[in-house]
């Protein structure tokens, strides 16, 4: 069996509609929020891969972290 994690929180009035239900997408933001957090919790979290893998995430996408200003890093040219 798994581990058990929980959060408690009190849900905001403007995550609810006119019945007092939360909607959907909120659900869904909640859901990754306290994923995330379990994450943190268990040292699995995205900042802890990146680091443990000596990656770096930046808009060209996933690469391996390098020393120098300018190279080439298993195929992949990035600059610092």
């Amino acid at each position: 069996m798994g581990l058990t994690y929980q959060m408690k929180m009190k849900i905001p009035f403007d995550m609810a509609d006119m019945n007092g239900h939360i909607k959907l997408p909120d659900v869904i933001l909640l859901s990754l929020q306290v994923s995330g957090m379990q994450s943190i919790k268990l040292g699995v979290s995205d900042k802890d891969m990146l680091d443990q893998y000596n990656l770096v995430l930046d808009y060209h996408g996933l690469r391996y972290r390098c020393n120098t200003s300018a190279t080439i890093c298993r195929g992949n040219y990035h600059r610092d």
